[in-house]
């Protein structure tokens, strides 16, 4: 139960987290001092099957195209997530029918309250990093700005490090 409300706290604390940070990001004077933008092909690579590094984009997020469930969703890989989440959108795009999804898990967030979906994801891809039946949640009501690469799918994984600019997976 403590672990649940754990879990539950983080998500909303991210909920809340993603829009103030992309508002203070969208800034023009915070963007014009971020000269490297980079393209999704220097976003990320892979030195071997089970490495993945991505790079860093402008505002300093490590974004990436994840294959869930075969189909692709632009995600924020984010250490202090603690489960992967989805937006309705997304999860549509994931082949989940979010109408039929029991939204009976309250998240506090600063901006009110969240109602959120507990649900299991056959698969996600990650630049050929596979982790099978991985824990999800997915947002309603547009509560979540963008989908996140929590730690339910990180913690699945050898080592996950920060280095300056660089995400390293590695299965």
């Amino acid at each position: 139960m403590v672990r649940g409300l754990a879990i539950l706290f983080l998500l909303g604390a991210a909920v809340y987290a993603v829009p103030a940070i992309n508002n203070f990001v969208s800034d023009p004077t915070v963007r014009s001092s971020f000269q490297r933008e980079r393209s999704e092909e220097t976003m990320a690579y892979a030195d071997n099957p089970r490495t993945v590094r991505l790079r860093a984009d402008f505002r300093g997020h490590f974004i990436v195209n994840a294959s869930i469930n075969g189909r692709t969703i632009k995600m924020l890989a984010d250490t202090g997530a603690s489960a992967v989440a989805l937006t309705e959108e997304d999860a549509k795009r994931a082949g989940l029918d979010p109408r039929s999804l029991n939204y009976d898990v309250s998240v506090q967030t600063a901006n009110g309250k969240v109602m959120v979906a507990s649900v299991v994801l056959d698969r996600i891809d990650v630049k050929g990093i596979v982790v099978r039946d991985v824990h999800a949640m997915v947002s309603q009501d547009d509560s979540l700005d963008s989908s996140l690469l929590g730690m339910t799918f990180l913690n699945r994984l050898a080592s996950v490090k920060i280095s300056g600019d660089t995400l390293e997976l590695v299965k």
